[in-house]
């Protein structure tokens, strides 16, 4: 705007001194006022004023763009420190939400070898006996219609759909140490919090194959699965241990006998 009125009052005044006008523009006097005398104001003051306004405006312009540069870099930095914040508050943060019902069994695939036998088998977790605070969890046949066998996901904490009081829970194994060893159900409390997260399945692509594993930013922990000791059978009872050794079995003399993998689903039923 005030280059504008700079360039008009050039021309206007090219025949004409400023008060040869009987309505001057009050912009136009208040943008003048403090660099000429109004009764000498001819065509060279106002190419001075002019040239004067242009330099303070390109100055401005200037320091204006310099100012929402580094605005935006700072804005950046901030940015990138939250977001590496994010990052490592989600190690040990649940990535899960909602609430899902289904049974978890674990993962065979075509040439799997349990057992001595590549005939596909249907192992699922069950509760030992009545899903109660205390007992230990097995392996059995998967049953769609055994209501031992369904479990609640929800909040990364798995509960027992016929008793939603008791949650998996690790550290419960005396002759093991940390989350190594047997699982058994427990009371779902806040104080076993380290004890009954899991990280499962992929919320966004919820029937792949996954490691069951504890819900933790230790390396020692990841490194960690749930599993069968040996190959799966009927009343094995599970534990977690190295997800390697899960994985390779057999001293890894073979590598299709994994038993580090499970997948959720809601219609296992029989080998």
């Amino acid at each position: 705007m005030k280059i504008l009125l700079l360039f008009t009052l050039v021309h206007v005044t090219h025949q004409f001194s400023l008060r040869n006008f009987a309505d001057v523009p009050e912009e136009l006097l208040t943008l003048v006022s403090d660099d000429i005398d109004d009764d000498a104001f001819e065509l060279d003051s106002i190419n001075d004023i002019f040239t004067k306004q242009l330099e303070n405006l390109t100055n401005e312009s200037n320091v204006t763009k310099t100012n929402s540069t580094n605005l935006r870099g700072t804005n950046q930095e901030e940015d990138k420190d939250e977001e590496n914040k994010d990052r490592k508050k989600d190690k040990d943060e649940c990535p899960m939400d909602g609430r899902e019902i289904f049974q978890m069994k674990m993962f065979w695939k075509k040439g799997t070898e349990w057992q001595g036998s590549k005939r596909e088998k249907a192992w699922c977790v069950q509760c030992e006996n009545k899903c109660k605070s205390g007992e230990i969890l097995r392996l059995k046949q998967c049953d769609e219609d055994d209501k031992e066998q369904w479990w609640i996901f929800e909040d990364c904490m798995v509960k027992s759909m016929l008793n939603p009081d008791v949650c998996i829970t690790t550290g419960e194994d005396k002759e093991k140490s940390g989350h190594e060893g047997k699982i058994e159900l427990k009371k779902c409390r806040s104080k076993y919090k380290k004890h009954q997260r899991f990280r499962s399945y992929d919320p966004d692509d919820v029937f792949e194959k996954f490691n069951f594993k504890i819900l933790s930013d230790r390396k020692t922990d990841d490194r960690m699965c749930l599993s069968s000791e040996h190959h799966p059978r009927s009343g094995e009872s599970l534990r977690f241990f190295s997800c390697k050794k899960a994985y390779l079995n057999d001293g890894g003399k073979k590598k299709k006998d994994d038993t580090s993998h499970w997948v959720v689903g809601e219609e296992f039923d029989g080998h």
